[in-house]
């Protein structure tokens, strides 16, 4: 078998609701590094929204359920958080050997729940069961297992090994699998219990919480982690406004916290800084549902010529983010720099033109569009708003909160264009297609996007191994630019702030077996 590989980007690469902001006691809270050999024994994170349900097969795997479940399950292998050029590391498995349509792994001897229970070779084959299978209808499952689908998994008890077998080839089957949390075996004695409390496998069990407000989490030893490299205890906080946030920093009542916008410009300068960069560009997306005008590519192109990524950027994140011209962003396994030429640039004139050659504008039909807006991306709407005005064409914008915006996409369908947020929790290029077409099963598809050429060259890539795979998912990018489905806008960037502490975080959450007292 192999010990975990060195991965390269040619080998290795859903919206959250918001939740009610609550206001938190203001104590305190400075890195306690009381632990032994100076380990933290205290610290306290600050989540954006709360665990929507402890079940995280049914989770729709929003930010909170992303801290939490980091910490109190476990998965088979893990992907760094925060760069995708590192090593796909054991996590419940120390060794694997992969072939095109599955793998064998080797677990870790005297692995435990987190009520001292046994966690051997079928309690985790259960948990990945589950996940496949159609009726629980896990939101990621194509992610782990591929479009075709777990065949089966053999647990053998004795030699500690776990063998998945796919219905068909797969890329990203050892990738996926740092998505495929396990929970202990008790939890499928009452499933509907899960929602409400966690069945840990992880690292941490719950002491305490009050939900959505917080989390009181303690450290275990297991084979996976040394609880000594720990915090201790680690409390979790919920807080979706960013002003809270900023001003639970600068009070010391919190150890680390991702803020964004206008608040983060603040604190620049008094805290320590990590970047949180998202895998996947925020984009310019089309309503092409049969019969609006943006069904039509050129009045796409034209609306696309409009509007500047960097004037986007700049109004909507504060230029805490960064223009982006590519979907894949720089961080991701198969980015293709080259693709950023496809995408079309800013030239109002050329938008003009494209337009008038459209039928619409001067001399032809008015062109009017509903635009729809997230309150987080600040002012970035009313700038894309003026800029569609600039070249004749009247806008109706609607700007709102996260949640109220998913409910006209999934709800009303009444509206023509968004920039939408479209980073995923992993670094891999096929974590997009659910969110742009359904070729690789269950789909998010807003947009109701029909790009025949890039579906074809998903399954091709899908189903492709080593690193010809990446040649084909740059292909499928291009695809989608040519035919400007998608116009890439930001690559956003979560900034956490701390004092005293060091760790590795990615757009959602901070990695919570990385964190140590700064040195």
């Amino acid at each position: 078998m192999q010990r975990p590989k060195k991965l390269t980007k040619a080998l290795l690469a859903g919206a959250a609701l918001t939740a009610l902001t609550l206001p938190l006691a203001a104590c305190s809270t400075s890195p306690d590094t009381g632990g032994e050999g100076g380990a933290l024994s205290q610290l306290s994170v600050v989540m954006r929204n709360d665990v929507d349900t402890f079940d995280p097969f049914k989770s729709a795997g929003e930010a909170g359920a992303k801290q939490v479940f980091d910490a109190v399950y476990d998965t088979l292998v893990r992907v760094d958080a925060a760069d995708a050029n590192v090593a796909v590391t054991g996590s419940l498995a120390e060794e694997w050997e992969m072939r095109e349509n599955g793998g064998l792994f080797q677990l870790r001897d005297g692995l435990t729940c987190g009520d001292g229970t046994t966690l051997d070779a079928a309690g985790i084959a259960q948990s990945l069961e589950h996940l496949a299978a159609p009726e629980t209808g896990a939101l990621y499952a194509s992610r782990v297992f591929g479009p075709g689908g777990l065949k089966a998994i053999t647990a053998d008890t004795e030699a500690n090994t776990i063998d998945i077998e796919l219905n068909e080839s797969y890329t990203y089957l050892l990738e996926g699998l740092a998505q495929a949390y396990v929970v202990c075996p008790t939890a499928f004695d009452d499933l509907e219990a899960l929602s409400s409390a966690p069945a840990e496998t992880g690292t941490y069990t719950v002491n305490k919480m009050s939900r959505g407000e917080s989390y009181e989490l303690v450290s275990r030893d297991t084979p996976v982690f040394e609880q000594s490299k720990l915090p201790a205890t680690l409390d979790l906080r919920v807080v979706t406004d960013d002003t809270t946030r900023a001003n639970l920093l600068e009070t010391s009542a919190v150890n680390i916290s991702s803020v964004l916008g206008r608040d983060a410009e603040r604190l620049k300068g008094s805290f320590d800084e990590t970047d949180g960069h998202a895998f996947m560009s925020d984009a310019l997306l089309f309503n092409q549902t049969e019969g609006l005008a943006v069904n039509d590519v050129e009045v796409r192109r034209a609306i696309s010529l409009a509007v500047d990524n960097a004037s986007y950027t700049k109004a909507a994140t504060f230029d805490l983010g960064t223009p982006a011209d590519t979907m894949y962003t720089p961080n991701m396994a198969c980015y293709t720099e080259a693709n950023g030429k496809l995408t079309t640039g800013f030239d109002v004139e050329a938008a003009k033109q494209t337009l008038k050659d459209a039928g619409y504008g001067e001399g032809g039909k008015p062109l009017k569009l509903r635009l729809l807006g997230i309150d987080t991306q600040n002012s970035g709407p009313e700038y894309i708003a003026d800029a569609l005005r600039t070249i004749g064409v009247e806008v109706e914008a609607n700007k709102g909160t996260l949640e109220q915006g998913l409910g006209v996409l999934f709800g009303s369908g009444e509206w023509d264009l968004m920039v939408f947020p479209y980073p995923v929790p992993t670094p891999l290029p096929s974590a997009l297609v659910n969110q742009i077409s359904g070729e690789l099963g269950e789909t998010l598809n807003v947009g109701n996007v029909q790009n025949a050429e890039y579906n074809r060259l998903v399954a091709e890539a899908a189903a492709t191994m080593g690193d010809e795979r990446c040649a084909l998912w740059g292909e499928a990018e291009a695809a989608l630019l040519s035919n400007v489905d998608v116009k890439p806008m930001t690559w956003s960037n979560a900034l956490w702030f701390s004092e005293g502490v060091q760790f590795s975080a990615d757009f959602y959450k901070v990695d919570t077996r990385t964190i140590v007292a700064a040195k």
